[in-house]
């Protein structure tokens, strides 16, 4: 559809809450979008077999609030899933033209969806993209006093307005980061790519990927637009930095390599980080990733190595970029 005849307010977007155990935020992030500014959300929240009070929190919210929105849409199953089989039942079940996926324990600032909406009837084009924004990172609890610090990335080579989405597919290839809370998906580039990645533990990383590789680009609104919670088990948590010298959630973003990047990356430096994996998962299974004296000293000249070669690719392609757009 030409946005060019739509204005804020006509446009219908599904807000897809995804939840599992999040009984004791669910109501802070439903009552977030209740605040929205911009009115004509379509809600769904779809559970992925939560063995706490979520659903049943849910439930009662949305009888109290059901007339808020343009329709409502509580999804549960009786099997945990894994979050991209949740986030693609919340997509199957959406009828807006927009999407804005958010967990069941961040919330969105007031004025979220209208910002994004108001982004896309000023641009006035048909341009294919999505978008993401700047986005506060909490220490457990989303108050004042909890705030980490706001992730603006207004000045990033990623956000450059003469960019395209072959070089952020570069960019994304090495681990340039996009705040999962912070975007927002038009419904048919997502059914476009196959919706998010199944056989992945993560959505994020690989639909950056596919929707970039499929020529779609990432646009930047520079303005805060989510509030995300980092607790103590969350994947990017620093508090992992504490008791282990690498993430050991870096199985993970082995698979993503594995499926999504080995096979784009030039020979050698694919074989570098495929020997970087292969070093991670030895010392995992000799128990050698817990800080220790002994271990950070076994591990610091390969984490030297890799550090300062992951650096030297980054200047090296950020600097060819910017010679490729300015």
């Amino acid at each position: 559809m030409n946005n060019t005849h739509k204005s804020v307010n006509q446009l219908l977007v599904s807000v897809i809450v995804i939840t599992y155990n999040n009984s004791n935020h669910i109501i802070e992030t439903l009552d977030s979008i209740r605040s929205q500014t911009y009115h004509n959300i379509e809600l769904i929240v779809t559970d992925d077999c939560s063995k706490d009070n979520t659903v049943e929190n849910s439930k009662i919210w949305i009888k109290m609030n059901r007339d808020r929105f343009y329709d409502v849409k509580h999804i549960i199953v009786n099997k945990n899933t894994g979050i991209a089989t949740n986030c693609n039942r919340g997509l199957n079940a959406a009828n807006g033209e927009w999407i804005k996926i958010i967990a069941g324990d961040d919330t969105l600032t007031v004025d979220a969806i209208e910002s994004f909406i108001s982004f896309i009837c000023i641009r006035n084009d048909n341009e294919n993209y999505f978008i993401h924004s700047s986005m506060n990172y909490y220490s457990n609890e989303i108050r004042d006093h909890f705030l980490i610090h706001t992730d603006d990335r207004s000045k990033s080579i990623f956000n450059h307005k003469n960019i395209n989405s072959s070089q952020q597919f570069k960019l994304l290839l090495r681990g340039v980061n996009i705040g999962a809370p912070s975007t927002f998906y038009k419904k048919s580039m997502l059914v476009d790519v196959g919706g998010f990645d199944e056989a992945m533990p993560f959505e994020d990383w690989p639909i950056y990927l596919k929707l970039a590789l499929k020529g779609y680009k990432a646009l930047y609104l520079p303005k805060t637009t989510a509030n995300y919670r980092l607790t103590d088990s969350s994947f990017y948590n620093n508090k992992f930095r504490e008791k282990f010298i690498f993430n050991p959630f870096f199985i993970h973003e082995y698979l993503v390599f594995e499926k999504y990047t080995k096979h784009h990356l030039p020979k050698i430096e694919r074989n570098i980080y495929e020997i970087e994996y292969r070093i991670k998962f030895l010392f995992s299974r000799l128990g050698l990733n817990k800080i220790n004296f002994f271990n950070r000293t076994i591990y610091f000249p390969f984490n030297l190595f890799f550090n300062l070669y992951r650096k030297f690719v980054n200047y090296q392609l950020k600097k060819k970029i910017t010679k490729e757009i300015n």
